[in-house]
């Protein structure tokens, strides 16, 4: 088993391949630098005949999901290439401009609604708002307590990163013919019994996340909401690109994110400065992001170990670890590969 890790700016970008060739893809980091370290090596799997088997978007971050966007714009093109010309339908039908990506037999992605489900339109319609404030009114948030400028900043990147995951569901879903969770249904999850992939000779152990910890994220962002808005009434997604609007106030109407007065965007950010307490009780930096739904894998190959973490915190590790069944009779766990951006637990 190799793992050849890209440069991938803030975020994460690997290539796992097993010792008889066959590849896992795991994130795709930020556009340009995927397009830079990235798309060359996938290129030469295109030009040696291989495929891609599996690729994993760990959670919907923007510095884990946009190369894999930008991949999958691609796959999507030369599809399209592909049903035209085929049968003769229409053979002079121009041939994408970029090279042909290779193969993708399958993808792993929690979709934000999912996820989220009744929350995931009052949550998206938000992240959209604060955003749409933030843009209008950027020096307001100065003056706001630390705690409150650092969850301004995750609402904001939420917001890029639920318009990110909603349009790499619609490549997926619409625009190609990569299976999409084959085996799973909507979410790929911690299972009992555990759900063991084999990509050639690698094994790929799903160990998280578990529903427990999407509940307690979906309860989380409950209380939050409630108290930023009032009572939370479910909605369905907005479409992207279609501007950010529902009833989601109590009583009140939530004007669409692209209409705010300086006023409205003002009062907008003052609200998270009087959320302050609430956030440093429910850890904010871990509610707002996508984090907690990080798919978490550990691939196995002739006695070796590699865990791959996305974003997860230490304790949904812990979990599935011990689901795993890593910790015999409390035994420390040991791996030849962690890739993490948290902690590594103490126990491993």
């Amino acid at each position: 088993m190799k793992i050849k890790v890209f440069f991938a700016a803030d975020g994460d970008c690997l290539l796992l391949t097993s010792a008889d060739g066959h590849h896992v893809l795991v994130d795709g980091g930020r556009t340009r630098s995927f397009e830079q370290h990235t798309r060359p090596v996938l290129q030469d799997l295109v030009d040696s005949g291989h495929a891609i088997d599996l690729v994993v978007v760990s959670h919907i971050d923007a510095d884990h999901i946009s190369g894999v966007i930008s991949l999958l714009k691609d796959v999507s093109a030369w599809a399209v290439y592909d049903y035209q010309i085929g049968e003769g339908r229409n053979p002079t039908f121009p041939q994408p401009a970029r090279p042909r990506p290779p193969e993708i037999k399958g993808l792993w992605h929690n979709s934000w609604r999912a996820q989220l489900r009744d929350l995931a339109g009052p949550i998206t319609a938000f992240a959209g708002r604060v955003s749409a404030a933030m843009e209008l009114v950027p020096t307001a948030a100065t003056n706001l307590p630390a705690s409150a400028q650092g969850v301004l900043a995750s609402v904001t990147d939420l917001a890029e990163s639920i318009a990110d995951g909603v349009n790499l569901l619609k490549l997926v879903e619409d625009e190609t013919p990569i299976p999409h969770n084959a085996g799973f249904g909507k979410l790929v999850l911690l299972r009992d019994p555990m759900h063991v992939e084999s990509v050639g000779a690698t094994t790929l152990k799903v160990i998280g996340p578990m529903e427990q910890h999407l509940r307690r994220l979906r309860a989380e962002w409950q209380k939050w909401l409630e108290h930023q808005l009032g009572a939370v009434q479910p909605q369905p997604d907005p479409v992207v690109g279609a501007g950010i609007s529902g009833r989601h106030l109590a009583g009140g109407e939530l004007t669409t994110a692209f209409g705010l007065s300086i006023d409205e965007a003002e009062s907008v950010l003052a609200s998270i400065a009087a959320a302050t307490e609430i956030l440093e009780k429910t850890d904010a930096a871990r509610v707002t992001p996508p984090n907690r739904a990080s798919i978490t894998l550990l691939a196995e190959e002739n006695g070796k170990t590699c865990l791959l973490t996305g974003d997860a915190a230490e304790d949904e590790l812990l979990a599935g670890l011990a689901a795993a069944g890593c910790f015999p009779d409390g035994a420390a766990f040991r791996c030849d590969v962690l890739r993490s951006n948290t902690t590594a637990p103490s126990t491993t």
